[in-house]
């Protein structure tokens, strides 16, 4: 994948298989239930073999973006399937396969987890990739190219995407330069594809030079860009660009300070929500500091935070993210985290009355983790999210997010697991008798107990 800011991500690698897109959240905010799956993942020889088998259960739902009509979401089978083989002596090839096969007919049934292709309204893609990495130099050459076949889609374009990339590294300095070519039609739904229908280079350049004088380990000066370009523009027509020069500070104690900046240019077609606020159609060039710090987490107090201020399309933003980490004895971690954002447009010009030109959000959340044994087990999360759309409103809690995971791993390699999430949010409706700054209180979305053995066995 790839890193990146701005609306769309930063158009790096599309992934082919994304496995949350299985058993997904549904637009009221339940998610699809999972009734049975099957992974079978290993290497024999030098060829690595996967397959997944995973079979959703038929939910219906309330879509409240379509004047609260029932939609059913149909019982689905997902099937990924990934070869690579080992070549030379550090290079490789390989094939990946994605299917998503939804039952024609709603019946109420659930199937067992056994590959199945449907007749309609299916998502198949089919991608290979390949790896050469010299035996004499630290020069590595990436592929991938892959094509999707969507039986929904109508229109003409290309299904295809493809992909190529340079890396080289020794111990002073790095770069990346790659050519990446998404198509309008390539649609992967059992992937994660930021954006399509662009073009796209990006590049990196870091030099890594030893200091080891005034607390100072290393010193890394780098940049990073990437130009995008839909395929119905001339290529030096770009509808989106991004500079993102940055110094990085290695500490001798393992700390890290990190200072950059970024200039970021983007096309808005259409009236767009960015960050829960609305931007008019047009273009933006717009400019960010960044600054962060991370601690040596090995310490029994380990801390880091990253914060952001500047521009945002025709806005101003201050986003801060912190997190502490407490280590009281070996076994136990216990951590406490918060990210602010605070997004304000100069105006309301060109918005309607259920559009939004501010929006500030608070999202504080506790970890924990401890370990029983080397093997055993627990960890835990609950995370809340609140925000507020005027300046002098009070912040309203939105969701609450809580995981609770028992995991045990065999030192023969054998595992299981088994975790519980719940989900609440407010209930907010678009009937006609919605108003853009009412809120209700929480309830109940989803509730889950997950389940997950796996046994290693040599051949």
């Amino acid at each position: 994948g790839g890193g990146g800011g701005g609306r769309g991500g930063g158009g790096g690698v599309p992934q082919l298989f994304f496995s949350r897109r299985v058993g997904r959240q549904l637009p009221d905010g339940s998610s699809v239930p999972i009734d049975l799956g099957l992974r079978l993942t290993g290497k024999l020889n030098r060829t690595t073999i996967g397959y997944l088998n995973v079979q959703t259960r038929e939910t219906s739902y309330i879509d409240e973006e379509i004047a609260d009509t029932t939609q059913v979401e149909p019982e689905t089978n997902w099937q990924a399937f990934r070869l690579q083989q080992d070549i030379l002596s550090r290079s490789s090839i390989g094939l990946l396969a994605t299917f998503r096969e939804p039952e024609g007919q709603p019946d109420r049934t659930s199937s067992v987890p056994v590959p199945r292709f449907a007749g309609r309204d299916y998502n198949r893609v089919l991608g290979m990739d390949a790896v050469f990495a010299s035996s004499r130099s630290q020069h590595e050459f990436q592929f991938m190219m892959a094509k999707s076949w969507t039986d929904t889609v109508r229109a003409s374009g290309s299904d295809w995407v493809w992909r190529v990339a340079q890396n080289w590294q020794n111990r002073w300095m790095s770069y990346n330069i790659s050519y990446l070519d998404i198509g309008q039609n390539f649609i992967a739904q059992s992937g994660f594809v930021t954006r399509t229908d662009v073009r796209r280079v990006g590049g990196f350049v870091s030099l890594n030079p030893l200091i080891r004088k005034y607390g100072v380990r290393r010193l890394r000066p780098s940049v990073r860009g990437e130009y995008l370009a839909s395929h119905d523009q001339r290529f030096f027509d770009p509808t989106t660009w991004e500079i993102n020069p940055f110094l990085s500070f290695e500490l001798e104690g393992g700390d890290f300070i990190s200072l950059g900046g970024r200039r970021s240019f983007d096309t808005l077609t259409e009236t767009t929500e960015v960050a829960g606020v609305h931007f008019q159609p047009g273009e933006y060039t717009y400019d960010q500091a960044t600054f962060s710090v991370f601690t040596n987490t090995s310490r029994r107090l380990a801390w880091d935070v990253f914060s952001t201020i500047g521009e945002f399309y025709g806005g101003r933003l201050m986003s801060v993210s912190g997190e502490a980490q407490y280590r009281p004895v070996d076994r136990l971690v216990l951590s406490l985290g918060l990210t602010e954002t605070r997004l304000k447009r100069p105006d309301r010009v060109g918005l309607a009355s259920t559009e939004y030109d501010y929006n500030h959000s608070l999202i504080p959340r506790t970890r924990f983790s401890y370990s029983f044994t080397p093997n055993l087990f627990v960890t835990s999360l609950v995370q809340l999210n609140a925000n507020k759309r005027r300046p002098g409103d009070d912040f309203h809690l939105n969701t609450v997010t809580s995981n609770f995971l028992i995991a045990y791993r065999s030192p023969f390699g054998h595992s299981f697991f088994i975790a519980f999430n719940q989900l609440s949010d407010d209930a907010l409706s678009t009937t006609t008798t919605f108003g853009p700054y009412d809120r209700t209180p929480l309830r109940l979305r989803d509730r889950t107990i997950v389940a997950k053995m796996a046994y290693l066995f040599n051949m």
